[in-house]
């Protein structure tokens, strides 16, 4: 009878090896901080969408608009379903009884939600960076660790931009980038609730945005003070 051989079987280990686990640790942190902060923006977008609905005097306003902005899988599509429902809430011929002018919600609430939607736009790739590029670490001896951006796999657009900065610094700016606009958000919503009256907040400096592309608050384009009408004569 042939004699078989025992075969030593290497199990796949289900543990990160203890030489990553403190850089994996740190880079899973900054990842985490980053898909956090995306999805608390999205959700102050989605506060702006049932907003924009309730202006079009639509009952039940949040369950509409949670069924329809859930429809969309995707980010974008949503961004582009808030924009042009803030069109259609603010036509310019409608007329909206407001302390200040007539025209006041789509004269600074209209571009200040596009210009928001512009920006998630611009930043949206370097969020992808973060949850979709395959980041790697190999150990040249027991105490370098290196990152490594692989190419095999990723996008050749992406790993370029994460080539060309060192993700703890880029990543950094970006999460400041994302808080300070669920801040910008939040306010717009607070202005819509206030009929566009004063304080009307002003744009956030990005980091990752080109100023070209950001446009800071142009002066002139703040609303003016609320002036109240003096009272009729008796």
């Amino acid at each position: 009878m042939a004699s078989h051989k025992k075969i030593d079987w290497i199990r796949p280990t289900r543990r990160i090896p203890i030489q990553l686990r403190d850089p994996v640790r740190r880079h899973a942190r900054q990842a985490g901080e980053i898909i956090w902060c995306w999805n608390l923006l999205n959700d102050h977008l989605f506060d702006l969408f049932v907003l924009l609905l309730e202006s079009t005097s639509w009952s039940r306003s949040f369950d509409i608009g949670h069924a329809i902005w859930n429809t969309f899988q995707s980010d974008k599509a949503q961004r582009e379903m808030l924009l042009n429902t803030a069109k259609a809430a603010f036509p310019p011929e409608q007329k909206f009884k407001a302390a200040l002018a007539p025209d006041l919600k789509r004269e600074f609430i209209l571009p200040e939600i596009g210009w928001l939607v512009r920006q998630v736009d611009d930043l949206a790739k370097h969020r992808n960076d973060v949850a979709h590029v395959p980041i790697r670490f190999g150990v040249l001896d027991e105490k370098t660790v290196v990152l490594s951006v692989i190419t095999a796999s990723g996008r050749s657009g992406a790993v370029e931009r994460l080539r060309k900065q060192p993700t703890s610094e880029i990543w950094l700016q970006l999460r400041g980038d994302l808080l300070a606009l669920t801040g910008y958000a939040w306010l717009l919503s607070m202005s819509i609730r206030r009929d566009g009256r004063p304080p009307w907040p002003r744009r956030p400096l990005l980091r990752c945005v080109p100023m070209n592309i950001q446009k800071p608050t142009p002066k002139g384009h703040r609303p003016p003070s609320a002036t109240r009408k003096p009272p009729p004569k008796s």
